[in-house]
């Protein structure tokens, strides 16, 4: 679907100067309605910015990635000089008594000398080092981001750069590096970056709505030519409408909740940004597909903190902004989803990643009061094919689709189950990225891997990458309550399957997952359960909490204990908790291995409680 087909910027967008004094009211506005307790979490995390030093980037660490895939070596540095930055920005606008101002001064002069706002991880040169000088080709993520929070700090202490100069040396600079590093090369070369949709074989992901509505907000502040504003905005509509034509109807995101915040999420700042830069000209918000691109991460919520974690996901998303999630629903007018957004802690989340995201939060916070938010039973989405189902004593959440989604694992058709909101059979989701994570080497990392999912293996195969790689005949019988996919098409040819159907029974007290596998010949099928917590094993039945599993139809069940740790620093020889092991707060997992050798098996998993 594409919204903005045949849509134009023309005529509908604010002057620079109008936008600004209304984004400079609507602050203030927002600021006076602030409790004194809300001003102080602002003021807090300010006073920690003031006692840190500012981080030195180094060269040397930057080529670090090159030669040892390291990314956080350099990263967080990185990162930390811009959330200082917009900590300090905010706590100013709040307490104006011009006691963050010098540090947030220093912190733009030296983001503005670095040679480069890209990451190394994110650097397409083919080189160790990146020097944007002469002709800047490339925008990524955080050079996007960094132009964004540098704008906040010209929008709100442009007078302060310049004070005691004559010539506004100092905001010049940054509207210098702000056209030559954004602007200039988004206007020249756009069109080549495989974020943006015209590249055949790149499947379009966040990159494109993240990048645009920090791109949109930089726009609407700096650029005083009506003509070029509007081009570049009817370049960001096309745009923006190739990442929206990959979203079925359900909005289902297929990189997972940790990513909503970065897709859909941003997807709904870029649509908010263009409605108030177009003084409500432009408004999509209405849309039914936006509807539910917001109404996905209520869908996926488990409890406890916990989210589905399909793909690149961990458990507990680090960036859930619940004040986000209210806003969208508030606009969207899913009072389901506010509900859903109240039931959440709604201090708001400061991010350089978002700034404008940020300011608009505290401009637009949440009008919470109590919540009485209750999950349905039953979250279908036949699109993205994750279906979600609660019974009298457990949740569970299954998969079909296909092995090239974004941030893809090769884990079709598996599953994750809660007791409640109790982790038992789960996803071991994403580690610290490197170098390897997004290379020819993914799926030798063994959490890409399908058989370190819920899954089996057959004849010695896994599944493999690919969007051939596919579930297909995915059915729910609402009446019945099965769930059944055909899965044969997931694993090679190789593995001499015939069909392979995985279906799911719903009972009140009961969880079924059956797979009939039929094999051309006969051969081994070893069953895969992947757990947080070390089981014991009786017969054919596991029991994990208060939970017994009956395996049916195996010769042999047995489980090994695997190592969350990872090796993320520098010194590669020494194990650390990378963001599996702190996102699951554990160094193990357990894997139980079910077993047969057969030609056609009906295996079978009953779940329920024992007590």
């Amino acid at each position: 679907m594409k919204l903005f087909e045949g849509f134009t910027c023309k005529g509908k967008l604010l002057s620079n100067d109008d936008f600004l004094k209304r984004l400079r009211n609507d602050t203030q506005k927002g600021i006076d309605k602030l409790s004194a307790e809300e001003k102080q979490h602002y003021i807090d995390n300010a006073e920690k910015a003031m006692k840190t030093e500012i981080p030195i980037l180094k060269a040397s660490v930057y080529k670090q990635f090159a030669y040892t895939g390291n990314r956080t070596e350099y990263q967080g540095p990185y990162y930390s000089r811009r959330n200082m930055l917009t900590e300090l920005i905010f706590a100013e606008l709040l307490e104006k008594k011009k006691r963050f101002t010098e540090k947030i001064l220093d912190l733009v002069w030296l983001i503005l000398e670095e040679s480069t706002w890209v990451i190394p991880a994110h650097n397409k040169n083919g080189s160790s080092l990146l020097y944007e000088f002469d002709d800047v080709s490339y925008v990524d993520l955080f050079s996007a981001s960094t132009a964004a929070v540098l704008a906040l700090s010209y929008v709100f202490f442009k007078e302060d750069m310049n004070d005691g100069l004559t010539d506004d040396m100092f905001s010049k600079r940054l509207e210098y590096e702000i056209e030559n590093r954004i602007l200039l090369p988004f206007e020249k070369y756009a069109k080549n970056w495989w974020y943006i949709g015209h590249i055949p074989g790149h499947k379009l992901n966040n990159w494109n709505p993240w990048i645009h509505s920090n791109i949109l907000f930089i726009l609407a502040i700096f650029e005083k030519n009506e003509q070029r504003k509007e081009k570049l905005c009817d370049d960001m509509l096309s745009y923006t409408d190739n990442f929206l034509d990959t979203y079925g109807p359900d909005g289902g995101c297929d990189e997972g909740p940790s990513y909503w915040g970065a897709a859909g999420a941003s997807y709904f700042d870029f649509l908010d940004l263009l409605y108030k830069a177009s003084d409500g000209k432009i408004d999509k918000l209405s849309e039914k597909l936006v509807y539910n691109m917001g109404d996905y991460i209520r869908k996926m919520y488990i409890g406890g903190g916990y989210f589905v974690n399909f793909a690149d996901c961990g458990p507990k998303p680090k960036n859930l902004d619940a004040v986000l999630i209210y806003r969208f629903a508030k606009r969207t007018g899913n009072k389901l989803m506010m509900d859903f957004a109240c039931s959440f802690d709604q201090t708001n989340r400061i991010s350089y990643s978002h700034p404008q995201r940020s300011l608009y939060n505290m401009i637009e916070k949440s009008e919470c009061k109590q919540s009485s938010y209750k999950p349905n039973k039953e979250e279908i989405m036949e699109d993205t094919q994750v279906y979600v189902f609660r019974n009298d004593t457990h949740f569970i959440a299954i998969k079909g689709g296909h092995n090239r989604e974004a941030h893809n694992h090769n884990d079709i058709g598996h599953f994750v189950l809660f007791e409640e909101d109790t982790p038992l059979l789960i996803d071991a989701g994403s580690d610290t990225y490197s170098k390897k994570t997004f290379s020819d080497e993914r799926y030798t990392l063994w959490n890409m891997q399908s058989s370190f999912h819920n899954l089996p293996e057959i004849s010695g195969y896994m599944q493999l990458f690919g969007i051939e790689y596919r579930a297909s005949d995915v059915s729910y019988d609402k009446n019945s309550k099965c769930l059944s996919m055909q899965l044969k098409n997931a694993y090679p040819k190789e593995a001499n399957i015939s069909s392979y159907i995985r279906k799911l029974y719903v009972r009140n007290n009961e969880l079924i997952i059956e797979d009939d596998i039929d094999l051309k010949e006969e051969g081994d099928i070893t069953e895969h359960l992947l757990l947080l917590y070390e089981p014991s094993i009786r017969d054919n039945f596991i029991t994990v909490k208060n939970t017994q599993i009956a395996i049916d139809n195996v010769n042999d069940i047995t489980y090994e204990k695997i190592s969350t740790l990872n090796y993320t620093g520098l010194n590669t020889n020494v194990p650390e908790r990378g963001n599996m092991a702190k996102s699951w707060d554990s160094d193990f997992m357990f894997r139980i291995k079910a077993s047969a050798k057969t030609k056609n098996a009906t295996i079978r998993f009953t779940i329920n409680r024992r007590d």
